[in-house]
């Protein structure tokens, strides 16, 4: 049996579930923190994955299979840009993520930004005039 790799910070983790769509696979597993969780409820809110399965839970990590998902072949999730990591936070006004997210993209965006409330996405953004750290793109 392969031993589930083990996640510590979000980047990982997204950098994780682009690694199975880019190799075509069905799912992965792996084991997260669950302050991590939220980024999969997030992707999948999105429709960037399809479902996610959350097992056991020992010591806040818990053991998680993502169902990945395509379309024609080709995965949803295309690119991630990663603008925040743990060595270096990118700390942004709500004034700056409102001027980024509201620009318009030739493809949907996803912008995750972690705040005093949590990791959240664009609309959350928008809704409650967020300001935080820019953690990513996700195309």
């Amino acid at each position: 049996m392969i031993k589930q790799p083990k996640f510590l910070y979000y980047d990982h983790v997204l950098r994780w579930i682009l690694w199975g769509s880019k190799n075509k696979l069905q799912q992965i597993s792996a084991i997260l923190p669950e302050s991590l969780v939220i980024i999969l409820k997030i992707l999948q809110r999105y429709g960037i994955i399809d479902y996610f399965m959350d097992g056991t839970v020992t010591n806040n990590f818990c053991s998680v299979t993502v169902f990945l998902k395509y379309y024609r072949n080709q995965p949803i999730l295309q690119e991630i840009k990663i603008f925040s990591k743990p060595s270096h936070l990118n700390f942004t006004s709500y004034s700056k993520l409102k001027k980024i997210i509201t620009t318009p993209n030739t493809t949907p965006t996803i912008f995750l930004v972690s705040t005093p409330n949590g990791i959240v996405s664009n609309n959350e953004i928008i809704k409650n005039k967020n300001s935080g750290i820019l953690l990513a793109k996700i195309n």
